[in-house]
């Protein structure tokens, strides 16, 4: 008698085991080191709410298998995708972390106009120092890369009152008076030929009109010539000159 009851008691203590264990399992996985998923890893939605956390590594060995996450993945490591990363809200400013994102990270052909959104670069989201002369191709088409108000009321001494160079970041530009009536000559030290550039010339004038022609371009240096209505050289109060 006393073996039938014992024996009763180990069954039921044995299925109460079993069923624990299986809810446990099934409530919930916490992997410390190693999620090695053959063909279905199931995350539960009572003590994780719905969360895998991995703080080793979780792996697929079964060719041809996925692994699926229904609610949130937690990564406290790295993760390492060897295809697409698909979703919505992957990549947004509030995802990345700081140095995420870097010039030598960004491969050739990575932005391009139709990859980029509407209003996602704005003057609010350029940080500091983001668009600088230096990292201007100088070969854009329509951006102004210097410019420059050339005083000439002493003719034989002009001199730049207000510039930008970008032609060759950090040289001075400087213009120079050819002893002859109306003609200057405007050097921006440019490290790249010039002579292929656009200009404009708009002169600054007090009483008798004048207008400007582009006399010569060298490699480096604009030659302009300045006439009155009459035809003769003549000189303006200042000239304003942009090159693009």
């Amino acid at each position: 008698m006393k073996q039938k009851r014992f024996l009763g008691l180990s069954l039921v203590l044995g299925s109460a085991l079993l069923f624990t264990t299986a809810f446990a399992s099934a409530a919930s996985v916490w992997t410390i080191d190693t999620g090695l998923v053959k063909k279905t890893l199931t995350v539960g939605t009572n003590s994780n709410k719905g969360q895998l956390l991995v703080k080793g590594f979780i792996r697929n060995p079964v060719k041809g298998k996925k692994v699926y996450i229904k609610d949130h993945l937690k990564v406290q490591g790295n993760v390492k995708v060897g295809g697409i990363l698909q979703g919505s809200n992957i990549v947004g400013a509030d995802n990345l972390g700081t140095g995420v994102v870097t010039n030598g990270k960004i491969g050739e052909g990575a932005v391009t106009g139709n990859k980029i959104a509407s209003e996602t670069i704005t003057s609010g989201n350029l940080q500091s120092a983001s668009v600088t002369g230096d990292k201007m191709d100088f070969s854009m088409d329509g951006v102004v890369k210097a410019a420059a108000y050339i005083n000439t009321s002493t003719p034989s001494t002009p001199t730049a009152a207000t510039q930008f160079n970008k032609l060759a970041n950090g040289t001075t530009i400087t213009p120079s008076y050819n002893s002859t009536a109306g003609r200057y000559t405007v050097d921006f030290g440019a490290t790249t030929n010039i002579s292929s550039n656009y200009f404009n010339v708009t002169p600054l004038i007090s009483g008798t009109s004048l207008f400007a022609v582009i006399r010569s371009v060298g490699t480096t240096s604009v030659t302009i010539d300045f006439y009155d209505d009459t035809g003769a050289g003549s000189d303006p109060t200042g000239f304003y000159l942009t090159v693009y």
